[in-house]
């Protein structure tokens, strides 16, 4: 239809042109339309369908050049093939001096480029389809009756797109390695000797499995291993020993630095997927988390600067500031304040999934068996773009204030509708429903979907009323209840970096932020960032009484407002509602991992998010004395005490009192003072997503003989000593 229009009309455009325009907007915009799950299968086709066109092209004009130009009464002659080859040369030569040209401009905006990739974009320009097809059409046209131009034209341009594809295409390799653009970092070879390391050191192990099996006895092992390449690895890594003895000592810090920002990238980008599985972001921001990380892998030598790179793709504030001025205009007012939530919904999105997935990276990556000093530099890096993040999150919150519970809103009514989705395919897949009821389901989510595309929401400030009656938190307090907190509420102004409330000091109220944001630090290493309809902080309402300090500090980051809650009342309440209690000790998990974190095992390397969705999956138990609890998949104490029972011997092995992690496992446990404790449903597992790819596991140190493990120490180990 493009290529239809723009030839054959009154535009009297060039369709070849036209369609390919056509394709780079649908590079930039059409992709995100495509759902992934289709998206490899779209690719293949249209690949599939390129390559046909593309074939054709070429015997065409191979067809039309014997026939017109190679012949008795051809107009070519030999001076147009000299020509032929000087046009070429003439066509390097004008690429060169058109790229040095705008060096300036493309060393500063996109990906950048160095003068090396001058000479790589210089040499690698390879002409083929779209030129032939143009020159194809300067053939047939009728119009144009001067065969001499014709055959010329042909000449040239399938000259020259032969000449690139013959010398540049198959030279490319050899300049590329020329201008050392194509290399592997050298602590990258030696990772990945040591992950062959450890294939060998695996498959030993499932060898000695299959060697008990009694369907197995007849095997001839030798054998097996050369089928398999077991003793082709193991050659290997007997050739590469002598070179290796050194340890990591060779390498400088930029190629430490390069190699640490690399994975962390690539895990970063299979994160961002994760969440748009699990249907906590949508496709459309995955895809622009995705593009972001690519840019930075393109320069992982110089520091972290992902928040940037996706920053870009957003709307100026200005402009954001603009329509929102204009929102109670008549007629476009409407159409800007359905933009304005559209596109702040879509901003919010991202950049908390960024943080988000920012925040769960950089805890995992201190794992990395790698010297301290780089891990923490890196994880810096990222920490100054999820801070960032969070600003720019604090400034949408401070100048759209009344916007952001229509986002709120909209986002977790599209997360619910993506899970619905996610819910049906699996049923699908697993043969539950049947193709027919999928497909009648999927077009009424896809109804609801479209529907809130284009909701409109009410743009207006939460009250307290609004609060208390829509938080999920005060969802279990009765009428009484809530009459009592509503009547004890007061209200608090404060001005930019002023003091809330002090860890060294008794805190009397928990504060609701109405306009503004805080911090609230809870160790010199970690602190979070509230905004608008956050509390300040739940932790303190576990205390015992209004006398003991307070778990962390709060610091104002701009003018901020306040509905403040006395800490005695909440209590008061907590003690009649054991559910609204129950919450709260929720609620206040973050705080008890963060700031005791020497005793939270596991649990003090989780995000905020994915801690409270893990602590949903658990039963809260309030323990007396003397009774008995197993934990198979672990728990943790918030408060009192609990003994490990062995249950031959009946005595003590172990005691867990607050704020304690208690490993999976089947053991009975007995209450020693009374107490308070998660026990966890589900086992704690790291993302497959987050596992850091480490090499050697300790499991199979003993497995590797001498003869492979050369001086009997793991990577992980000679990168500590590095």
């Amino acid at each position: 239809m493009c290529f239809y229009i723009a030839e054959f009309t009154f535009l009297n455009f060039s369709g070849i042109l036209s369609v390919v325009f056509l394709g780079l907007f649908m590079s930039a915009y059409g992709k995100t339309k495509i759902y992934s799950e289709s998206e490899h299968a779209v690719h293949t086709i249209w690949s599939f369908a390129q390559y046909i066109c593309q074939t054709l092209i070429f015997i065409f004009s191979g067809i039309i050049i014997a026939l017109e130009i190679i012949q008795e009464n051809s107009t070519i002659q030999v001076s147009d093939w000299i020509k032929l080859f000087l046009f070429y040369v003439i066509m390097i030569f004008s690429r060169y001096i058109t790229i040095l040209s705008l060096y300036p401009l493309l060393q500063k905006f996109g990906f950048g480029i160095s003068k090396v990739d001058i000479y790589a974009l210089t040499w690698t320009g390879l002409r083929g389809v779209i030129g032939l097809t143009l020159a194809l059409m300067v053939m047939v046209d009728s119009n144009i009756q001067d065969n001499r131009f014709k055959q010329i034209t042909m000449l040239y341009m399938a000259g020259i797109a032969s000449l690139t594809l013959i010398i540049n295409g198959n030279t490319c390799g050899f300049a590329f390695r020329y201008l050392k653009l194509i290399q592997i970092p050298h602590i990258r070879k030696r990772i990945f000797q040591n992950s062959i390391k450890e294939l060998i050191i695996s498959c030993i192990e499932k060898e000695k499995e299959l060697k008990v099996n009694t369907f197995l006895y007849l095997a001839e092992w030798n054998k097996v291993e050369n089928i398999s390449g077991i003793t082709q690895f193991k050659t290997d890594i007997e050739q590469n020993k002598d070179s290796h003895k050194s340890s990591y000592t060779g390498f400088n810090d930029i190629d430490i630095l390069t190699e640490i920002r690399f994975k962390l990238l690539r895990n970063l980008k299979r994160l961002s997927w994760e969440h748009y599985d699990k249907s906590q972001t949508s496709e459309q921001a995955a895809h622009l988390l995705e593009d972001g990380i690519n840019m930075q892998l393109e320069s992982t030598k110089k520091p972290l600067q992902i928040w940037d790179l996706i920053y870009i793709n957003f709307v100026n504030l200005k402009l954001i500031k603009f329509m929102f001025a204009i929102k109670d205009v008549m007629f476009i007012g409407k159409l800007a304040k359905k933009y304005l939530t559209h596109h702040l919904a879509f901003i919010y999105e991202v950049s908390t999934s960024f943080i988000i997935i920012a925040n769960q990276i950089k805890e995992v990556q201190k794992e990395l068996p790698l010297r301290k000093d780089f891990l923490n530099e890196v994880s810096q890096e990222l920490q100054l773009n999820i801070d960032r993040a969070e600003k720019y999150i604090l400034e949408l919150q401070n100048n759209f204030s009344e916007v952001i519970k229509a986002i709120h809103t909209k986002r977790a009514a599209f997360n619910l509708i993506q899970h619905q989705k996610k819910f049906l395919q699996k049923y699908k897949k697993n043969g539950y429903i049947d193709n027919e009821d999928f497909d009648n389901v999927c077009k009424r989510i896809d109804q609801k979907q479209n529907v809130l595309q284009n909701m409109s929401f009410e743009w207006s400030i939460p009250t307290f009323q609004q609060f208390i009656l829509q938080f999920p938190i005060f969802s279990s307090l009765t009428s009484e209840q809530l009459n009592k907190l509503t009547s004890s509420q007061q209200t608090l102004t404060m001005q930019h970096e002023q003091e809330l409330y002090n860890k060294y000091k008794p805190v009397q109220s928990i504060y609701i932020i109405t306009s503004g944001s805080v911090i609230d630090k809870l160790t010199p290493e970690f602190s979070l960032n509230i905004g608008i309809g956050g509390f300040l902080n739940f932790a303190n309402c576990t205390r015992n009484n209004n006398e003991e300090n307070s778990f962390s500090t709060a610091i104002t980051q701009i003018d901020s407002s306040f509905i403040c809650l006395p800490l005695g009342v909440v209590r008061s309440i907590m003690m009649q509602n054991k559910v609204f209690q129950q919450k709260i000790f929720l609620r206040s998990i973050i705080y008890f991992v963060k700031i005791f974190d020497q005793k939270a095992g596991p649990l003090k390397n989780m995000e905020e998010n994915n801690l409270n969705e893990y602590c949903q999956k658990s039963q809260f138990y309030m323990l007396m004395v003397n009774q008995f609890i197993s934990l198979n998949y672990g728990g943790y104490v918030i408060k009192g005490e609990i003994e490990v029972i062995n249950n031959l011997e009946k005595s003590k092995l172990n005691r867990f009192s607050d704020f304690t992690y208690i490993q999976p496992g089947i053991k009975q446990y007995k209450v020693v003072k009374e107490t308070l404790l998660l026990r966890f449903d589900v086992e704690y597992t790291v993302s497959n997503s987050l596992q850091i790819e480490q090499t050697y596991d300790k499991k199979y140190k003993d497995s590797f003989s001498d003869k492979y493990s050369g001086n009997k120490r793991n990577y992980s180990i000679e990168l500590q000593n590095y």
